[in-house]
């Protein structure tokens, strides 16, 4: 668990020493966040689908962010992953780097037996309930920063706080689209795998915790599912 804004700094740090180097490294962000709001440059306030009480009594902040795509709501049970890759030194171009991380979102999809597309309009990856996975990278001097949030269980109140903005209206997750749980650790590994493949990274290090980082002190609002009622 990262506070978000933790994370915007460590990215921020792991870029300019990606832009002191010359060689293809990167590094790839994986973490939850505790409920937050963002709302990014195809976004804005009327995409806020509840009332300004509601989020308060939640305690979930919301801000305005430099990324691609719309308003989301961030909250455990969702995989944020933000890529920072030297594209230029690749030799590819954002849209490249933009279907190379559906390409490993499809192989994530597929291995959870949960086949899912992606959408020219609503760049993430979308199955028979709705969207569950949204693309946001952007690129600054050849780097690129932010990611991928996927969301593998999140509670429906959740999903209704905001309009996602996807091609359809729908917004769903992982877990509703296999109609089993998962758990978000087991996405986690997978997701390591696939895009390592994806963006051609053969050899790849693992570590846990960042000295940078900061462990949140404010408290975590936890959506729950309803209880289910028996006949």
């Amino acid at each position: 668990m990262v506070d978000f804004d933790s994370g915007q700094r460590l990215q921020e740090q792991l870029l300019e020493e990606l832009l002191a180097r010359d060689d293809t490294k990167g590094y790839a962000l994986f973490c939850e966040h505790p409920a937050t709001v963002t709302i990014g440059r195809q976004g804005s306030r009327a995409d806020l689908l509840a009332e300004p009480v509601d989020f308060t009594a939640r305690e979930m902040p919301t801000q305005w962010i430099n990324r691609p795509g719309g308003t989301w709501v961030h909250t455990p049970g969702q995989l944020a992953a933000y890529v920072l890759l030297p594209i230029d030194r690749k030799g590819w171009s954002l849209l490249e780097h933009r279907t190379r991380l559906e390409t490993a979102l499809v192989s994530l999809a597929t291995e959870f037996k949960a086949p899912a597309l992606s959408h020219p309009e609503s760049p993430g990856l979308a199955g028979r309930c709705g969207q569950f996975a949204f693309i946001g990278t952007g690129c600054r001097r050849g780097i690129t920063h932010q990611g991928m949030f996927i969301n593998v269980s999140i509670p429906p109140p959740a999903l209704r706080l905001v309009d996602w903005g996807t091609h359809d209206g729908r917004v769903s997750t992982l877990a509703a689209h296999r109609r089993a749980p998962t758990a978000l650790s087991s996405v986690r590994e997978a997701f390591v795998r696939h895009l390592a493949a994806a963006l051609d990274y053969p050899r790849y290090h693992l570590t846990t915790g960042h000295p940078s980082l900061r462990r949140t002190v404010r408290k975590v609002y936890v959506f729950t599912q309803p209880a289910a009622h028996s006949a």
